[in-house]
């Protein structure tokens, strides 16, 4: 019987969750996406500049970031350019190229953690037999 309404009470809260604000936070990140392709130019514009103009955080300017290009905008990004622009054929194959070296860099580190040894001496137990 806990069990059953346990499951109810979950089930109250994905329905709750799927009629509150979700559509409006998909409309509030639409604005904010047409704010920022209206902002962006050829010229890179920094992470500073779009938060003031947009007036939004640095988390939220990157996932609508994020989410334009899976919708197919040029918006590039170096890490020596440091600013995102709407970029060339060209700008947006280096993009994509330095997104692969930067994930191919993460699943490197992960399979590196993924051969850990479990019982191996952390710093904590290094220290205290000092």
């Amino acid at each position: 019987m806990l069990w059953i309404m346990q499951k109810t009470k979950e089930q109250d809260m994905l329905d709750t969750k799927k009629d509150t604000p979700k559509s409006a936070t998909n409309q509030k990140h639409h604005i904010i996406e047409n704010r920022l392709l209206s902002i962006l130019t050829d010229k890179p514009a920094s992470k500073n500049y779009l938060i003031s103009m947009v007036g939004e955080n640095e988390r939220t300017i990157r996932k609508c970031i994020h989410n334009l290009r899976k919708q197919g905008h040029p918006i590039c990004s170096s890490a020596s350019s440091r600013g995102y622009w709407l970029g060339t054929k060209a700008d947006v194959t280096a993009t994509a190229n330095e997104m692969r070296s930067r994930a191919y860099e993460l699943l490197r580190t992960a399979n590196t953690m993924d051969r850990m040894d479990p019982n191996q001496m952390r710093i904590e137990e290094v220290q205290s037999e000092c």
